[in-house]
């Protein structure tokens, strides 16, 4: 009896590999049988154009974070207030270039008194 159950255990495990390993070769065909009807043939086609210097008016929209080569901090040497500023944010600018002007209106107002001061003295 115990030859008799192993021949039959021995049977059915053999039975079960064969239909699993069976199952993934079929599924495995089906898959490339997918991949290939999805896939069209056709070609792309793909169009050139010689380069010109020329206006952009595509929007562009994306994320992330610009920053410039290079960044310097504005200073003057009195803290007054500023009459004037030349440049946007984003120019080009170039160095010894006149970025912003100081009001100078309280600066001359100190220069006459500080020259009166001189004087009385």
């Amino acid at each position: 009896m115990k030859k008799y159950d192993c021949i039959c255990l021995l049977l059915c495990l053999t039975l079960g590999v064969n239909t699993s390993c069976s199952d993934k070769q079929s599924n495995t065909e089906k898959e490339e049988q997918g991949v290939t009807t999805v896939l069209p043939d056709a070609k792309n086609e793909v169009t050139i154009q010689v380069l010109k210097r020329q206006n952009f008016n595509h929007e562009l929209v994306s994320n992330g974070k610009v920053n410039a080569r290079s960044k310097a901090d504005l200073r003057f040497e009195t803290g007054e207030v500023i009459a004037r500023i030349y440049v946007r944010n984003g120019d080009r600018v170039h160095k010894g270039e006149k970025l912003a002007e100081l009001d100078k209106f309280r600066l001359e107002q100190k220069l006459s008194q500080a020259e009166d001061a001189l004087l009385k003295a």
